[in-house]
């Protein structure tokens, strides 16, 4: 949600000191319209300070998503629990590789 910061290179090196597998993780980044027009579609709203381009703040969602792209499971804020993530997830068929 930060395309100043989050650049595909900065990213990239996020995604490889985080060990993500990129077949199964995917960074985003682009521009501030797009960024946000993304985040919409999971609920999560962005809101920027113009006065302060560091100023960023944002809901919290985590969101589970199926092989098709459909969204199953939205967990908003932080109380839901490892176990519950973990259950939705087994509850979603793994993709077809």
């Amino acid at each position: 949600i930060d395309p100043v910061r989050d650049t595909p290179a900065i990213l990239k090196d996020h995604a490889r000191k985080l060990k993500a597998d990129p077949a199964i993780w995917t960074f985003l980044t682009g521009d501030e319209a797009n960024l946000s027009h993304f985040a919409a579609q999971f609920g999560l709203a962005v809101v920027r300070n113009d006065a302060d381009a560091d100023d960023i703040s944002h809901t919290l969602r985590t969101v589970v998503v199926d092989p098709t792209g459909t969204i199953v499971k939205t967990f908003s804020g932080n109380s839901w629990t490892p176990a519950e993530l973990l259950a939705s997830l087994k509850a979603v068929p793994a993709p077809a590789h």
